[in-house]
């Protein structure tokens, strides 16, 4: 069993729970107030990224290479305009992946969102808390019920989000292959049919986006043969079964708003099936990125020192277990009531 990665969860359970009362109360101050000062609050959550990434690393020796250090390097790089970053999604580990590439932002100019499912808004307060104040978007995975979040002016520099909407899996592919079948669609190999309605009502109310940065993840220890199996937390804890390297494939796209959006991502989709395809893990041109170890001890210290003096008024005062208690109601008060 990998003690590693149970540390890391019980690190991550311990500053869930205390992380960020502190910050409610000015998070909350901040927001509702001085607007234009929530790019403080994006510090912090970039911040909480890098410390996560660190702890990872700290503990898991994972490598990170890309096809081009020119396009991480302007990926990561300062920017005033609106892009999206769109990712395969093999495996529960993803988001941990992807925080080592959030390490690499510019902590003090990027507006980073997610867009996740509401269920991860539930069950991890720290990042919920924030995603309430930066603009976060929690889906049902209805378009029904996700329309009106859809459909609004969005305030970010990237948008992240997995446009297949869960792990790629056998049964889970099943179901997308006859969903293709019955409504003429193109049929991936290694991806699920990607859930294009939601991501074309934002390019819609956000004409000022740019580009698409498509990550196309391959983990060293996944083999093309056994994709399909559900690569949950349990089978890379068991038997310490977690990859040595990680390859990104990353590619750019330019967004116009008089093109058939839904055409563009199929042939996105398209080109990503042939990268995992035609893909040697023993032979390419990978580039390894070189982890900023300065960057992530700094900021993983900083938000300690958050939780633990979080943890110290806890304990300390009383009343500060009341606010606690307020806190979270609030925080499942408006998740209940989330449209």
């Amino acid at each position: 069993m990998n003690i590693s990665f149970i540390i890391i969860i019980f690190y991550l359970l311990f500053y869930l729970k205390f992380g960020m009362l502190l910050l409610f109360i000015p998070f909350s101050i901040t927001y509702v107030f001085y607007p234009k000062y929530i790019f403080y609050i994006f510090w912090i959550k970039n911040m909480l990224w890098s410390s996560l990434s660190f702890i990872i690393k700290l503990l898991i020796p994972i490598n990170i290479n890309v096809d081009s250090l020119k396009l991480f390097n302007e990926l990561v790089t300062k920017s005033k305009q609106k892009n999206i970053i769109i990712s395969n999604h093999l495996s529960e580990i993803d988001f941990f992946i992807i925080s080592f590439i959030f390490n690499d932002f510019d902590l003090f100019s990027s507006k980073i969102i997610v867009m996740s499912k509401k269920l991860i808004g539930y069950i991890i307060p720290c990042f919920g808390i924030i995603g309430i104040f930066t603009g976060e978007i929690y889906l049902d995975r209805q378009i029904d019920m996700d329309k009106q979040k859809l459909s609004k002016k969005i305030n970010f520099n990237y948008m992240f989000l997995y446009p297949e909407g869960t792990c790629f899996t056998k049964e889970r592919k099943l179901i997308s292959d006859e969903y293709c079948k019955k409504n003429n669609l193109q049929i991936f190999q290694y991806h699920l049919y990607p859930r294009i309605s939601g991501l074309k009502l934002i390019l819609e109310n956000n004409t000022d986006i740019h580009y698409i940065y498509d990550l196309t993840i391959i983990y060293d220890n996944i083999p093309k043969k056994n994709y399909g199996k559900h690569y949950n937390f349990l089978y890379f804890i068991m038997d310490n079964k977690f990859p040595k390297k990680i390859f990104i494939s990353i590619n750019k796209y330019k967004i116009n708003n008089n093109e058939n959006i839904i055409k563009k991502i199929e042939n996105i989709y398209i080109k990503k099936d042939n990268i995992i395809k035609n893909f040697d893990i023993t032979n390419n041109n990978f580039i390894p990125i070189q982890y900023n170890y300065l960057g992530g001890i700094t900021n993983f210290l900083i938000i300690n020192i958050i939780s633990l003096l979080s943890v110290y008024i806890f304990f300390k005062y009383n009343i500060c277990k009341y606010l606690y208690f307020i806190e979270l109601i609030t925080y499942y008060f408006y998740f209940y009531f989330y449209k």
